[in-house]
């Protein structure tokens, strides 16, 4: 059956001539990179979206500003909390330690990268399914066709899009929807050929503007998606270049009520704009029996909903699979004191909250995490850490029981009493009751100790792509100075900005 669509729906924008002009260096992408059709992973060897070396170098020294300001807050309403020694915390000065950063450049490489593919995925999978409910409304399904050979085509379809960075799907519904029509009527999916020709047309004709009525994800401005390669792209995809991180030395609800009041006193202030409160919880069925899920959480309901009343931000609530305890807010860092020079605006960031023993496991996670089922994108430095852990990190049997360690391990370093002296061991696989189920090469002990020297070895190689990016591209002396003059003019600015507070 051919259908003749061009009564209905004309100028096929994926081969518009003009508009593939505007991306000359976006060649497609090689067959082994990503996959839409299957659970395949970005393949983080290649990279080959991901924004260049300078920019993410650029990046990281213009959010200097941004940083500093951060910083500059949270010293300003939480210092009178930060005790001056481990032996020191107590509910009236519960903050152990109050510390910002911002990320690598290659850490920035790496988070565009995997939210820019995560979200196309996202997208094609939404739009995939919307389609087969649009077309499933008027058209009857033959019988014994496979469903993920319908989505494999339909994908097939709509995955030129993506290789371009190009044409966003459900705006451009018209576009697409004759293509997916074409080819499932040649793996004969649904009855078209029982419908008459005009109420065809009529049909495609609704079924196109209920797509392009459907809400975009916000990564898409004036019919393209935000380009991750350039740096406004950049800014766009990592919302976390900018960091701060609030360890709890004493975190009763008591303590942690006091940080979040002084928190909402700076939004109340107008130093501080945060956009959304996210509460990390464990799952309460793995809660050990004679305790419940409030024996474990920073905070109260009650409080994070005081707290999203006083900032106007969105409150949701997290169950975490991997067990992880933690209270995150994400900020915007636009203050009028940075933004005088646009290259140090546009950042956003993320203040974390936890308690200490949280901390020296998670950091460990973040990296298995990122590993298990090649969730997220690696650092060529922990190359060796990647090949151990998932050398044990097999079969469905020792995923089940590693996963159900870490939980367990989290529940245990979130009840470690405030008062035991720091010692950066964690309980062994054995004294944990998970010896014969969980290999000792899995042991977070061992795993810390590995990441520990994969970190230094990232430093280095950090510092060496700087320097080399540096060099190439900012041979001029004049030019590292005025870079340098204007960071210490934003920095200027925010100084005297708190001093006339």
């Amino acid at each position: 059956m051919i259908i003749n669509f061009s009564p209905i729906l004309k100028n096929n924008k994926i081969f518009n001539t003009k508009q593939v002009a505007l991306y000359p260096n976006l060649a497609p992408l090689s067959k082994d990179t990503v996959s839409f059709s299957g659970s395949n992973p970005l393949n983080s060897a290649s990279m080959k979206y991901a924004p260049n070396a300078y920019m993410c170098h650029t990046v990281v020294e213009n959010a200097a500003p941004a940083e500093h300001y951060l910083q500059t807050v949270l010293h300003k309403y939480l210092d009178e909390y930060v005790a001056d020694s481990s032996n020191s915390v107590s509910q009236s000065k519960p903050i152990l330690n109050l510390g910002t950063r911002v990320k690598s450049a290659s850490s920035i490489r790496e988070k565009v990268a995997s939210k820019y593919w995560s979200m196309l995925k996202k997208e094609s999978s939404n739009f995939t399914n919307a389609a087969i409910d649009e077309i499933a409304k008027y058209f009857d399904l033959v019988e014994g066709v496979n469903e993920d050979a319908i989505k494999s085509t339909i994908k097939s379809v709509t995955t030129d899009s993506f290789l371009g960075r190009r044409i966003p799907l459900f705006q451009n519904a018209d576009s697409f929807l004759p293509k997916i029509i074409t080819s499932l009527d040649k793996i004969n999916a649904f009855q078209f050929d029982n419908v008459p020709l005009q109420q065809k047309r009529v049909y495609f004709r609704r079924a196109v503007e209920s797509l392009q009525e459907i809400k975009c994800n916000n990564s898409v401005i004036d019919n393209k998606y935000i380009d991750p390669m350039t740096i406004e792209g950049i800014k766009h995809y990592a919302q976390d270049i900018v960091g701060a991180r609030i360890v709890l030395g004493e975190s009763s609800y008591a303590s942690t009520g006091r940080v979040l009041n002084a928190i909402a006193q700076a939004s109340k202030d107008g130093l501080l704009k945060i956009k959304q409160i996210e509460a990390h919880i464990p799952d309460e069925k793995r809660i050990p029996l004679g305790s419940s899920i409030s024996d474990f959480l920073y905070a109260t309901d009650e409080q994070l909903k005081q707290l999203e009343r006083a900032t106007g931000a969105k409150f949701i609530t997290n169950v975490s699979k991997s067990g992880y305890m933690g209270i995150h807010l994400d900020i915007e860092l636009n203050d009028e004191s940075i933004c005088k020079n646009e290259k140090f605006a546009g950042y956003c960031g993320e203040i974390q909250i936890m308690g200490r023993d949280v901390e020296l496991l998670k950091d460990v996670e973040d990296l298995c995490y990122k590993l298990k089922d090649n969730k997220g994108i690696v650092h060529e430095a922990y190359e060796d850490f990647k090949k151990h852990f998932l050398t044990y990190y097999k079969g469905d049997t020792v995923k089940k029981n590693f996963n159900d360690y870490t939980h367990d391990l989290f529940l245990k370093q979130r009840i470690i009493s405030p008062r035991t002296k720091l010692s950066g061991i964690f309980p062994s696989i054995e004294e944990m009751n998970y010896k014969g189920k969980v290999p000792e090469a899995l042991d977070f002990n061992l795993l810390r100790s590995m990441k520990a020297k994969a970190d230094n070895e990232k430093d280095k190689i950090e510092k060496a792509a700087y320097e080399a990016s540096v060099s190439s591209r900012e041979k001029s002396s004049k030019s590292k100075m005025k870079r340098q003059n204007e960071i210490k003019d934003a920095i200027g600015l925010i100084n005297y900005k708190f001093s006339q507070l």
